[in-house]
């Protein structure tokens, strides 16, 4: 679909019609207007993909329709097209990952620290998930002896996700005697779209 690109004369009636049978032939049109954008995420969120000029409005119905279009939205202007989508509420929070740099749609479990105990328990099991779920309840993540998953306010709207281990090294001088070092890791965020 992407290989030919259709180069006709500036024809939007045609244009329309055909991104309203499949969104996905937006990858074909060389000459995209907003409308024709807007009218390909309207029928395939994923239509994102092949937007040229994204906007706020493109972006907000491509997640709307799809949230995996979330995917293909230009990260330097994430945050700014999440705005638009808080204008109506649609509850949605997103996962960044660091390692990977990629965004990830978190299921919606009422509030932020039950989304949050799902996704861990998802990702990273039952017994991360309780001891974050405890952590969070009492805050003893900044406990020297606490090693787990935590999170950390950034801002009003995100929330990084650390992972605290402890590392325990023989001082190599005297025999079992152990030297305790903190390696306070940010795996990613979560951003909260109310």
């Amino acid at each position: 679909m992407g290989d030919q690109i259709i180069n006709t004369e500036n024809n939007e009636k045609f244009y329309l019609q055909m991104v309203r049978e499949d969104g996905l032939r937006l990858g074909c049109i060389k000459n995209q207007t907003e409308t024709i954008c807007l009218e390909a995420v309207q029928e395939n969120g994923l239509a994102l993909k092949y937007v040229k000029n994204q906007t706020s409005d493109i972006c907000a119905i491509a997640i709307r329709q799809n949230i995996d279009a979330v995917h293909y939205i230009d990260e330097k202007l994430f945050c700014l097209k999440i705005k638009k989508i808080e204008e109506e509420p649609i509850n949605f929070f997103f996962y960044k990952d660091v390692s990977t740099n990629t965004y990830h749609h978190v299921e919606n479990y009422g509030d932020l620290l039950n989304s949050v105990h799902k996704y861990i328990e998802t990702k990273y099991g039952l017994v991360e998930a309780n001891k974050f779920s405890e952590v969070q309840n009492n805050s003893s993540s900044n406990d020297d002896k606490y090693a787990g998953l935590y999170l950390k306010k950034k801002t009003d709207n995100i929330f990084e996700l650390h992972k605290k281990d402890i590392e325990k090294k023989n001082n190599g001088w005297i025999r079992d005697i152990f030297v305790y070092t903190l390696i306070d890791t940010i795996l990613g965020e979560f951003i909260i779209a109310l």
